[in-house]
């Protein structure tokens, strides 16, 4: 008995081991200016940002196998970062472009900001989860998910079929691009802004203020002014959806 009990353990520690040999972990602190601008380009996983009042921006990140992946895939990849008072970037590079039938693995992100810098993503297909800063904000990806909250400067997405929920806490200039994503938009303290909207087999949606809808042969199009149409809101989809709540 005494032996099948030491047996145990040994497993449970090696198990252990194997789970920790499976991850690597990536952890940077950033001293930058109010102004500065914090980009990172990653391809697949999971970005969490948050702010603070800070002056630092601190950067954790996990990588771990891909469901179908290997342990050995961990190794693929390369964080690689390049820093100074006003900048701050991060790109994942793919250090074994020929292995074929790789599956690289996923990377999960634990990013603090302070609240008045500018934020830009570039992400195949991560699953985001941000508080953003109070800086200008740009986010390409290919087909992420997530949510989007406390927008309060000029905003830009560009994805070709993700799905977001974007909550507009300020309103400024709005530039949404998708080719078939499902977007939905809510926005507070909309009194003046120029809206142009254009789908082609896609649908718009608007609830809290009428918005006319002019439906043509091969396309939807909206042009609307409110207020002195400070604020700029484009809104483009070749057959995703945009649903527009205005608080």
């Amino acid at each position: 008995m005494k032996r099948t009990f030491l047996l145990i353990i040994a497993l449970a520690a090696t198990a252990a081991i194997d789970a920790f040999a499976q991850e690597r972990s990536y952890q940077r602190d950033f001293p930058v200016n109010s102004s500065a601008r914090f980009s990172l380009d990653s391809y697949k996983g999971t970005i969490n940002v948050r702010t603070d009042g800070g002056n630092t921006i601190r950067v954790k990140a996990r990588i771990y196998p891909d469901v179908d992946g290997t342990p050995e895939s961990i190794h693929d990849v390369e964080i690689r970062e390049n820093s100074s008072r006003n900048s701050v970037s991060i790109k994942v590079r793919n250090v074994n472009n020929d292995s074929g039938n790789n599956i690289l693995p996923l990377v999960h992100w634990d990013i603090r900001l302070p609240d008045t810098v500018d934020l830009a993503l570039t992400t195949y297909k991560s699953q985001v989860d941000l508080d953003v800063p109070a800086g200008r904000i740009d986010i390409n990806s290919y087909k992420g998910t997530g949510t989007i909250r406390g927008v309060r400067n000029a905003f830009k997405l560009d994805t070709y079929k993700g799905n977001f929920k974007i909550e507009v806490r300020e309103l400024a200039d709005l530039d949404l691009d998708t080719y078939k994503g499902d977007i939905a938009l809510d926005v507070w303290g909309a009194e003046d802004f120029e809206l142009r909207a254009n789908t082609y087999k896609g649908t718009i949606q608007f609830t809290g203020l009428v918005i006319p809808v002019e439906n043509k042969r091969r396309n939807t199009e909206v042009s609307f002014t409110r207020g002195s149409g400070r604020n700029r809101l484009s809104l483009e989809t070749y057959k995703g959806s945009f649903k527009v709540d205005f608080k």
